[in-house]
């Protein structure tokens, strides 16, 4: 009973706050961002004061965060000091996990790719297939950082995925075991015909300099007087 009292009180706090800030806006169309980043102050108070006591602030600060990146655009995202460190290790060339590149899809975390020789690939992981669980653990709707966070570790443990696969009735489940995963930028390099290369650049990192030019220079002996550069789908993959 007392749990109850104290959702509806918060709820109820959270509302007032919201209903405070529409008709401030109301009345002042170009409020500035300290007037706005105040509100966002009341409102982490409220949950604090009425809200579960578990929460940890910078939690919610870490939640109205995302939300927002969230509605810019598909290429906007934030990283905390964990995710950011696992970016770095992926820029750096290569890190420990399963070897996939994946993407939200309508809240569902698909695999865009597996990475040729690793875990994942010889395993039998598919492109368009989803992460249904991690361990057991639903992925739907969760922030991809997060799921990253959970399938990355460190060489030699295991990791329990379960596999949604198109035209498949029931999940399956797969255990990999984590491994070493390289990561090339550039996929593919070769001469398309007498004089003409063809260089395809999948991504960027700390090592694509060196990649792009040492297969300018392979291709160069081979005779190469022009070069398709192809850039095509060059997403934003976070690989795992």
């Amino acid at each position: 009973m007392k749990r109850q009292f104290t959702f509806w009180v918060g709820t109820l706090a959270i509302f007032v706050v919201g209903l405070i800030g529409v008709l401030q806006g109301a009345y002042h169309p170009k409020r500035s961002t300290d007037a706005i980043l105040e509100d966002l102050g009341r409102s982490v108070r409220a949950l604090e004061q009425f809200g579960s006591e578990e929460r940890d602030p910078a939690d919610l600060i870490k939640g109205a965060i995302t939300g927002m990146m969230q509605n810019l655009d598909p290429h906007s995202s934030f990283f905390d000091e964990k995710v950011y460190a696992r970016m770095k290790e992926e820029q750096k060339g290569s890190f420990y996990g399963i070897g996939v590149g994946i993407q939200m899809i309508n809240g569902l975390l698909t695999v865009i790719s597996p990475v040729p020789g690793t875990p994942a690939a010889r395993a039998g992981i598919r492109a368009g297939d989803v992460i249904a669980a991690i361990n057991g653990e639903p992925t739907e709707g969760k922030p991809i950082e997060e799921l990253m966070y959970k399938l990355r570790g460190p060489k030699g443990t295991r990791v329990t995925l379960t596999i949604q696969r198109p035209g498949y009735e029931e999940p399956f489940t797969v255990t990999l075991v984590r491994d070493e995963i390289p990561l090339a930028t550039v996929t593919y390099a070769f001469m398309i015909r007498p004089g003409i290369g063809y260089l395809r650049l999948k991504s960027f990192g700390e090592k694509t300099y060196e990649e792009i030019r040492s297969h300018l220079n392979a291709l160069r002996e081979q005779g190469m007087k022009a070069l398709i550069f192809d850039l095509r789908g060059n997403l934003s993959l976070i690989h795992i």
